[in-house]
């Protein structure tokens, strides 16, 4: 029995291409993949290269769009951030049209009080040593001011 012939580089099967799409559908693609990705594997195991690979494109495509792995990850940041509020916004009861803004907390079982604190509130800040960064799942609770 003779062994298969190799390919020459000439005989290559053709490489298949993502189809093309616009930058704003590729942008969610991507950031789509991104989740998936932190989702099955965690966070730490993201990189540009796992992701051009789970939405099936190049790594010069991820960064055509993202120009680091912080960019993306700080648009999915406040992709996410925007898409839990909304949801949150459609949760919430309209208020009649004679309500008081400062009652309306009370409502929800909430403290009404639009006073500045004196002291800042304890965080990240406080608990982590200096130079850490904030992870992004807790940068999204405090953007989000739950």
């Amino acid at each position: 029995m003779t062994p298969p012939k190799k390919r020459t580089a000439t005989e290559q099967k053709p490489r298949r291409y993502a189809p093309r799409l616009p930058p704003e559908e590729r942008r969610e693609q991507l950031l789509d993949a991104t989740l998936a990705l932190i989702a099955q594997k965690g966070y730490e195991s993201v990189s540009m290269e796992g992701i051009a690979r789970k939405a099936g494109v190049t790594k010069p495509v991820v960064y055509d769009l993202f120009g680091s792995l912080a960019d993306l990850l700080e648009a999915l940041l406040e992709r996410e951030e925007e898409r839990a509020l909304n949801q949150l916004a459609e949760l919430m009861p309209t208020p009649a049209e004679d309500a008081d803004p400062a009652d309306m907390g009370t409502a929800f079982g909430l403290d009404a009080s639009f006073e500045e604190p004196a002291m800042p509130t304890p965080g990240w800040g406080h608990t982590l040593p200096p130079g850490s960064e904030i992870p992004w799942e807790s940068r999204l609770i405090r953007r989000s001011g739950l």
